[in-house]
């Protein structure tokens, strides 16, 4: 992903705290994903939120997220939330002014 600026903890804790909202209601049924939710509720808890890169470090929500993420990388990376402006046309625009 060489030249791509993407604020990746932001779409990553959404990504992860949507996904954890909709399993308290309907559990996984997929073996991997629901091994790794049980986990999750084991060490941390049924109504835990990830906020920071903290979180992330937490070996049960790091493996949730490259679960979730490596379902279908191309979609996380093309909707994430978190992409940043392309530094060309920040620059184009500050030097035009």
């Amino acid at each position: 992903m060489d030249g791509v600026l993407v604020d990746f903890l932001s779409g990553a804790c959404q990504l992860m705290n949507k996904w954890l909202d909709d399993a308290k209601d309907n559990p996984p049924a997929y073996r991997k994903l629901a091994a790794v939710y049980r986990r999750v509720l084991r060490d941390v808890g049924p109504d835990y939120q990830v906020n920071t890169e903290d979180d992330l470090r937490i070996p049960a929500l790091r493996n949730l997220m490259f679960l979730l993420i490596g379902r279908n990388p191309k979609q996380y990376f093309v909707s994430n939330p978190g992409q940043m402006k392309s530094p060309v046309h920040v620059c184009t625009k500050v030097v035009a002014l």
